[in-house]
């Protein structure tokens, strides 16, 4: 079986980091965490949350384990439907954290905004990895296409016994959920989505506009939350409510505006604002939720006013404090301004402690506002944040030589978590490469985000970052970017299977670098196409890129890119069958590597040499290699590494019949792998070395 080694195979041009590969066999196993079992994992429900009283009976009902057996088949999906606005998310969530009170869903619940009617709607792709990730799967064991992905979710729902929940919320299109859904139904799906979707098969709930008794409901306890139980004006004057419950088309997210200007003003009354709303709004009640919009835009400061604006182009889901002030230009007081907009109900907290968000409707609305200038400025300012706080962070993760000293972040936990708060935002902030003034900082960004994404393997984003750069870089001419875009995009395709595309893109690379004055960057890309060459099964063409990588790297003294391809080339040769050539370039990688003092480079190089021996049966020198290896990856303290390497050097005593040293071996693999973290693996390797007892 193939195995890229820890680090991967890319090269990125004009640095020095070339990294190898290992062949070896290897069984996938994966670490499980604990699945979000509180309802501090949903996000938080209005108490003025009213009425739905039939709804929420339904739902509890389709929610409710099927303990009976009886006639009626559980099902396995449920759709809550309705207008943007009409309070689908409010009811999902209130049922779902009534069953979790229940204890119906012992095995966990799972809410992820699927932002079905954003720009840049999550795909499957990403909804897989996402409930992957909530289900304990860490990065460096996520299987890299995203078919395989598909297929190990649901194993792993297939196994869990104990019943989950997954709520999905903004569902647009069928696509989005299809292929990660449940095979069981003792699991429950809950979906929202303005459409209906007969394609999954859901039991259609359909939310109408709120009774009126409930809409009064709303309003009545909003209000008297807002300001306080003193306030009566909904009770005062309940024909003047009724006629404001009609002005917002009884929408809840309108009504809780309206609620919003009425406590921002304490001498309005309720038919006052019901007329004002009623001259704005639109004939379709649909869209009165905009009447309302308006109305509390206009009535903003305009330092509010100027923020609403500029956080409905900010990209991702939600946004931070940090990147909030970096699209104010560096402003630090947004904290008063940010309440005022809460309090108008115009911005919503996020899910995480610091972090804020818009209700797509409200989004589409702010945007229509911005000027050109106002949008061009935050989005050159956000770029400009992200980049530099992205440029560090990623040096904390996958250093090179070049990366500056750090001054934002403390440490490797601080960089991480940074970055794994901010990735959609990050790879959302390279679309804004459609606009040419952007098209540089676009380029320079998402060239250095694979650090980061190839860790975490985050391959789609990959894909998708890189093709933002390929396109900025071309744009604007940037040949030397454009032929790095197209590098990192063939290196993306081969993550997810796409083979002949990887070799497409690496090939545009290499033609690109070979048409340059100096041609530096030329064996770079050869040195990955023969990787991909080799995916394909093409291992003379592999053979062939790797030895003009090689020579090229060799011709411009750059030690490292050559010690890198001789370790791949020595792969492809070993692949062919030419195990004595491939013990020679192995070989001479070690040594290239040991007179630059890359200890990276020279473990896995004398990783690869054992496995050349093993094929040539030369068991005792291969234990002596990987021994070696095993040693340098100890000083590294690279654990998960030194784990596979004993795990290669038990499995090749183990088919020699020398049991009493696989038995060994086993052991010290688990010892490395329990070190690492990586129970599974530890888990496993204990029981090979029972086995060899």
């Amino acid at each position: 079986m193939h195995v890229k080694a820890v680090g991967g195979d890319h090269i990125e041009f004009g640095s020095s980091g070339t990294f190898g590969e290992a062949i070896g066999k290897v069984e996938n196993h994966y670490y499980r965490g604990p699945v979000p079992m509180a309802e501090a994992s949903l996000p938080p429900v209005s108490n003025s949350f009213s009425g739905r009283l039939d709804e929420l009976d339904e739902i509890l009902r389709l929610l409710r384990p099927n303990e009976g057996g009886g006639r009626e088949p559980a099902v396995l999906v449920s759709a809550v439907s309705g207008l943007g606005g009409i309070g689908k998310t409010a009811l999902a969530v209130v049922a779902a954290r009534r069953a979790v009170r229940e204890g119906w869903f012992p095995g966990g619940v799972i809410f992820m905004d699927l932002r079905g009617y954003d720009e840049a709607p999550a795909g499957p792709d990403q909804v897989a990895l996402a409930l992957l990730e909530a289900l304990g799967i860490r990065d460096l064991e996520l299987p890299n296409s995203t078919m395989a992905r598909y297929a190990l979710l649901r194993t792993l729902l297939n196994k869990k016994e104990e019943p989950m929940l997954l709520l999905l919320d903004n569902v647009s299109h069928p696509e989005q959920i299809m292929p990660v859904l449940p095979e069981s139904a003792r699991h429950r799906v809950l979906i929202t989505s303005r459409h209906r979707i007969p394609q999954v098969g859901a039991r259609l709930v359909p939310l109408g506009a709120l009774e009126d008794d409930a809409a009064n409901s709303l309003l009545d306890r909003a209000l008297r939350v807002a300001t306080s139980e003193n306030d009566t004006r909904i009770a005062d004057d309940s024909a003047a409510a009724m006629q404001l419950i009609e002005a917002c088309g009884s929408l809840p997210l309108a009504l809780q505006i309206a609620v919003a200007l009425l406590a921002m003003d304490a001498r309005m009354s309720v038919r006052e604002l019901a007329e004002e709303i009623s001259l704005d709004r639109l004939e379709d009640g649909s869209r009165s939720v905009r009447a309302t919009f308006s109305l509390s835009y206009h009535r903003l400061q305009p330092e509010q006013a100027h923020l609403f604006r500029i956080l409905s182009i900010a990209p991702g889901v939600d946004i931070g404090m940090d990147g909030i002030a970096s699209l104010l230009g560096g402003q630090k007081s947004v904290r008063p301004v940010l309440a005022a907009l809460h309090r108008a109900h115009l911005v919503e907290t996020g899910l995480r402690p610091g972090r804020w968000r818009m209700h797509d409707l409200v989004r589409e609305y702010g945007s229509e506002l911005i000027s050109e200038a106002e949008r061009e400025e935050a989005e050159g300012r956000i770029l400009d944040y992200y980049d530099r706080c992205m440029c560090e962070a990623v040096s904390y993760v996958r250093p090179l030589p070049t990366d500056a000293i750090p001054v934002i972040f403390n440490s490797r936990a601080q960089a991480l978590e940074w970055l794994d708060r901010e990735r959609t935002g990050l790879v959302s902030a390279t679309e804004l490469s459609g606009n040419i003034v952007h098209s540089e900082k676009v380029v320079h960004m998402a060239l250095r985000m694979w650090r980061y994404l190839v860790f975490r393997r985050y391959f789609e984003d990959y894909a998708t970052v890189s093709s933002a750069a390929q396109q900025a870089a071309s744009r604007v001419g940037d040949v030397d970017g454009e032929a790095k875009a197209w590098n990192n995009l063939g290196c993306a395709f081969l993550e997810l299977g796409h083979v002949q595309k990887a070799i497409d893109a690496h090939s545009r690379a290499r033609d690109i670098l070979r048409a340059m004055p100096n041609g530096i960057g030329e064996a770079s890309a050869l040195n990955n196409l023969g990787v991909a060459f080799r995916e394909a099964g093409q291992l003379d063409s592999s053979i062939a890129a790797h030895e003009r990588a090689r020579d090229q790297f060799h011709d411009q003294g750059m030690s490292i890119g050559e010690a890198g391809t001789w370790d791949n080339l020595g792969v492809s040769l070993r692949m062919k069958g030419r195990t004595v050539e491939a013990k020679a370039a192995h070989h001479r990688a070690y040594e290239i590597c040991n007179s630059i003092y890359n200890d990276l480079g020279k473990c896995r190089a004398r990783h690869n040499l054992g496995l050349d021996l093993v094929a040539c049966g030369q068991m005792e020198e291969a234990c002596a290699a990987y021994e070696e290896a095993a040693e340098i990856a100890t000083s590294l303290e690279d654990f998960f590494y030194l784990g596979e390497i004993l795990r290669d050097l038990a499995c090749g005593l183990h088919a020699v019949d020398d049991v009493v040293s696989a038995r060994a071996a086993w052991n010290r693999a688990a010892s490395a792998f329990e070190t690492a973290g990586a129970h599974a693996e530890a888990s496993d390797a204990r029981s090979l070395a029972a086995r060899d007892a």
